[in-house]
Protein backbone atom coordinates (compact mmCIF):
# COMPACT_ATOMS: atom_id res chain seq x y z
CA UNK A 1 0.00 0.00 0.00
CA UNK A 2 1.30 3.36 -0.93
CA UNK A 3 1.20 5.87 1.72
CA UNK A 4 -0.41 9.71 0.72
CA UNK A 5 0.28 12.62 3.12
CA UNK A 6 -2.49 14.80 2.96
CA UNK A 7 -1.32 18.33 4.13
CA UNK A 8 -3.05 19.70 6.72
CA UNK A 9 -4.39 22.74 4.20
CA UNK A 10 -6.43 20.25 2.97
CA UNK A 11 -7.79 19.28 5.84
CA UNK A 12 -8.73 22.65 6.52
CA UNK A 13 -10.72 23.40 3.22
CA UNK A 14 -12.53 20.59 3.74
CA UNK A 15 -13.45 21.64 6.93
CA UNK A 16 -14.42 24.67 5.94
CA UNK A 17 -16.83 23.74 3.34
CA UNK A 18 -14.46 23.89 0.35
CA UNK A 19 -15.88 21.90 -2.40
CA UNK A 20 -12.27 21.64 -3.94
CA UNK A 21 -11.05 19.91 -1.23
CA UNK A 22 -13.85 17.41 -0.54
CA UNK A 23 -13.81 16.15 -4.09
CA UNK A 24 -9.39 16.00 -3.39
CA UNK A 25 -10.56 13.79 -0.62
CA UNK A 26 -13.01 11.83 -2.26
CA UNK A 27 -10.47 11.64 -5.33
CA UNK A 28 -7.84 9.92 -2.69
CA UNK A 29 -10.28 7.54 -1.07
CA UNK A 30 -10.70 5.87 -4.00
CA UNK A 31 -7.33 4.38 -4.88
CA UNK A 32 -7.61 1.14 -2.94
CA UNK A 33 -3.86 0.63 -3.05
CA UNK A 34 -3.10 3.61 -0.82
CA UNK A 35 -3.43 4.34 2.68
CA UNK A 36 -4.28 8.04 3.40
CA UNK A 37 -2.07 9.37 6.32
CA UNK A 38 -0.95 12.26 8.16
CA UNK A 39 1.79 13.50 10.31
CA UNK A 40 1.04 13.54 14.16
CA UNK A 41 1.97 17.69 13.89
CA UNK A 42 -0.61 18.01 11.06
CA UNK A 43 -3.19 16.30 13.18
CA UNK A 44 -2.37 18.82 15.76
CA UNK A 45 -2.76 21.87 13.56
CA UNK A 46 -6.24 20.67 12.52
CA UNK A 47 -7.00 20.23 15.96
CA UNK A 48 -5.38 23.64 17.06
CA UNK A 49 -7.39 25.21 14.41
CA UNK A 50 -10.76 23.69 15.37
CA UNK A 51 -13.40 26.54 15.62
CA UNK A 52 -16.43 25.76 18.21
CA UNK A 53 -19.19 23.57 17.39
CA UNK A 54 -16.73 21.57 14.97
CA UNK A 55 -15.20 19.09 17.17
CA UNK A 56 -17.63 15.97 16.38
CA UNK A 57 -16.81 16.90 12.43
CA UNK A 58 -13.04 17.31 12.98
CA UNK A 59 -12.91 14.36 14.72
CA UNK A 60 -14.79 12.24 12.24
CA UNK A 61 -12.44 13.55 10.03
CA UNK A 62 -8.98 12.79 11.53
CA UNK A 63 -10.18 9.33 11.89
CA UNK A 64 -10.41 8.35 8.31
CA UNK A 65 -6.79 9.09 8.15
CA UNK A 66 -3.57 6.91 10.30
CA UNK A 67 -1.83 9.56 11.78
CA UNK A 68 2.36 8.95 11.85
CA UNK A 69 3.90 9.69 14.66
CA UNK A 70 7.23 12.37 15.04
CA UNK A 71 10.43 10.50 16.03
CA UNK A 72 14.14 11.17 16.25
CA UNK A 73 14.40 10.69 12.71
CA UNK A 74 12.12 12.43 11.81
CA UNK A 75 12.54 15.80 13.54
CA UNK A 76 16.64 15.41 12.89
CA UNK A 77 15.17 15.11 9.22
CA UNK A 78 13.26 17.69 9.19
CA UNK A 79 15.52 20.57 10.82
CA UNK A 80 18.31 19.55 7.76
CA UNK A 81 15.80 20.12 5.52
CA UNK A 82 14.18 23.02 7.36
CA UNK A 83 17.82 24.75 6.91
CA UNK A 84 18.51 24.30 3.42
CA UNK A 85 14.58 25.31 2.03
CA UNK A 86 13.28 27.62 4.19
CA UNK A 87 15.74 30.57 3.18
CA UNK A 88 14.64 30.00 -0.53
CA UNK A 89 11.11 28.67 -0.40
CA UNK A 90 9.93 29.70 2.86
CA UNK A 91 9.34 26.14 3.75
CA UNK A 92 8.04 26.47 7.56
CA UNK A 93 9.22 24.01 10.70
CA UNK A 94 5.77 21.76 10.56
CA UNK A 95 6.42 21.86 6.91
CA UNK A 96 9.81 20.33 7.44
CA UNK A 97 8.84 17.94 9.62
CA UNK A 98 6.29 16.96 7.38
CA UNK A 99 8.52 16.67 4.33
CA UNK A 100 10.64 14.10 6.80
CA UNK A 101 8.25 12.38 7.70
CA UNK A 102 6.77 11.32 4.21
CA UNK A 103 10.43 10.83 2.80
CA UNK A 104 11.43 8.58 5.76
CA UNK A 105 7.79 6.55 5.75
CA UNK A 106 7.51 6.82 1.69
CA UNK A 107 4.69 8.26 -0.41
CA UNK A 108 3.23 11.31 -1.63
CA UNK A 109 2.21 14.61 -0.08
CA UNK A 110 -0.95 16.00 -1.55
CA UNK A 111 -1.16 19.90 -0.46
CA UNK A 112 -2.13 23.04 -1.80
CA UNK A 113 1.30 24.53 -0.34
CA UNK A 114 3.39 23.32 -3.07
CA UNK A 115 5.79 25.77 -2.80
CA UNK A 116 6.73 24.95 0.47
CA UNK A 117 7.85 21.56 -0.72
CA UNK A 118 10.65 21.65 -3.13
CA UNK A 119 12.54 18.88 -2.42
CA UNK A 120 12.78 16.98 -5.51
CA UNK A 121 12.95 13.41 -3.43
CA UNK A 122 9.51 14.11 -2.44
CA UNK A 123 6.52 13.51 -4.65
CA UNK A 124 4.56 16.48 -4.16
CA UNK A 125 0.91 16.57 -5.69
CA UNK A 126 -1.57 19.97 -5.72
CA UNK A 127 -4.78 18.85 -4.29
CA UNK A 128 -6.71 20.81 -7.11
CA UNK A 129 -5.80 23.69 -9.23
Amino acid sequence: MKKVFVGADILIWQLRGHVEATECLARLAQDADSVLCIGALQRGEVLFGMRPGEENETLELLRLFETVPVTEAVVDLGVELYNRWNPSHGTGRLDALLAATVLLEGGKLVTQNVRHFPMPEIEVERGWS
